[in-house]
């Protein structure tokens, strides 16, 4: 067996127009093999509208930051990730909120006491 083949066994690229019928079926099948959600709330979904909503963030993303991005095993769709930009959840335990690190998402201004920040390049 080859240790190195031509092109790459596994990838992750950003989501093109097509891909959501894939990404629809991955996280269908996901749902139903964790049972996450009952058969009978599955076998309810509104699969062609789920669709369209994936076909939107793919080719129609909210703004800067959002994205989607497909795992590919060969050519074949395997698994999907959806990102988008960090926002500060104002909660107790984030480290943003106490002072503890700053960003672009955060709506805290940089921390002047002596704890010290972090910061994103």
């Amino acid at each position: 067996m080859a240790l190195f083949r031509e092109t790459a066994d596994v990838s992750v690229r950003p989501a093109i127009a097509g891909d959501e019928a894939a990404v629809t079926d991955v996280q269908v099948a996901a749902w139903r093999a964790t049972g996450v959600l009952g058969e009978g709330v599955i076998d309810a979904l509104d699969v062609p509208a789920m669709r369209e909503r994936w076909s939107s963030a793919i080719t129609s993303p909210p703004g800067p930051g959002f994205a989607v991005f497909v795992a590919l095993a060969g050519p074949d769709v395997v698994g999907f990730a959806a990102v988008s930009p960090v926002r500060c959840c104002r909660s107790r335990c984030c480290p943003r909120r106490s002072g503890r690190a700053t960003g672009p998402g955060c709506s805290r201004p940089p921390s002047t006491g002596s704890v010290p920040t972090a910061r994103r390049p």
